[in-house]
C-alpha cells in the first residue's frame, strides 16, 4: 500500500532513510521529525533516580518495551538502587502496563499527562529499549531536546545520528541497559555532559526551521518539473 501510493504521488515525504529503503522506491525524501525545542528543554527540577519511558501505552511496540525492561532489568536495578523510580507517561495504558503500578511500588503509570514535557524534564534519564517499531522514536528526541540522558538500543536509535556515549547511550541486553542506567544516577558530571551534548544535538539537526527548507525545497522542484 505504502509503495502504491509513493507511486501514484507527486512527492512523498519519510521519517528515516531505513523506512525509505524498506519501502525501496527513489521518489521519496526523508524529512526527520522535529521537536518543539522550546517546549521540551532543561529544567531545573530534575528528581534523583527518576526514569521515564514515554509514549502511547496503548500502543504494542511501547507495550513491548516497557514490559521487556520491567521484567529483564527493572528487579536487578532496585537491588542497585532502591530509591530508583520507573515512571510511565501517556495517555491509553494497556491492562498488562497497569498490573505493574500495582505490583511495584515504585513503579508509576500516569496515563495521559498535562504536560509531558515538564515530566520529562523533571526525569534523571528516559529509556527507550525497543523490541519492534520503525521510523525515529520522538520519545527520544523530546527526551534529548530537555538535557537529559537517554539509554535506548539500536532499534530504539534507528536513523537518530547521534554519537554514542556522547549524545546518547546505547544497550542491548539487560546487563548493560542497568549498567548504563547506574553509571548516569550514580555520576551527575556524567549525565549533565550527555545531557548537553544530546540538547545541542536536537538543536542542530531535528529543529523544524531546518527542516521546513526541505519541505521548500521539494516543492521547488516540483514546480520547475511542471
Amino acid at each position: 500500500y505504502e509503495k502504491y501510493m509513493v507511486l501514484n504521488s507527486d512527492f512523498a515525504l519519510i521519517v528515516s532513510n531505513i523506512d525509505k529503503s524498506f519501502i525501496g522506491l527513489e521518489n521519496i525524501t526523508v524529512l526527520p521529525n522535529g521537536v518543539d525545542n522550546n517546549k521540551f528543554s532543561p529544567s531545573d527540577s530534575s528528581i534523583s533516580n527518576r526514569i521515564i519511558f514515554s509514549g502511547n501505552m496503548n500502543y504494542k511496540p511501547n507495550i513491548e518495551a516497557v514490559i521487556w525492561f520491567i521484567e529483564n532489568c527493572f528487579e536487578d536495578l532496585k537491588t542497585i538502587i532502591p530509591e530508583v523510580k520507573l515512571f510511565i507517561c501517556g495517555a491509553n495504558p494497556s491492562k498488562k502496563i497497569l498490573t505493574y503500578r500495582d505490583k511495584f511500588n515504585n513503579i508509576f503509570v500516569t496515563g495521559k499527562v498535562e504536560n509531558l514535557a515538564k515530566e520529562i524534564a523533571k526525569s534523571s534519564l528516559a529509556i527507550a529499549p525497543m523490541i519492534s517499531g520503525s521510523g525515529i522514536q520522538n520519545k527520544i528526541l523530546e527526551a534529548m531536546a530537555s538535557g537529559i540522558p537517554v539509554v535506548t538500543n539500536r532499534k530504539g536509535l534507528g536513523d537518530i545520528k547521534a554519537k554514542i556515549n556522547k549524545e546518547i547511550l546505547v544497550a542491548e541486553n539487560p546487563k548493560e541497559f542497568n549498567k548504563l542506567i547506574c553509571k548516569v544516577l550514580k555520576n551527575k558530571k556524567f549525565a549533565r555532559e550527555v545531557g548537553t551534548n544530546a540538547r545541542l544535538f536536537i538543536l542542530k539537526n531535528y529543529n523544524w526551521n531546518n527542516h521546513t527548507k526541505i519541505i521548500k525545497k521539494v516543492l521547488n522542484n516540483i514546480k520547475s518539473n511542471h
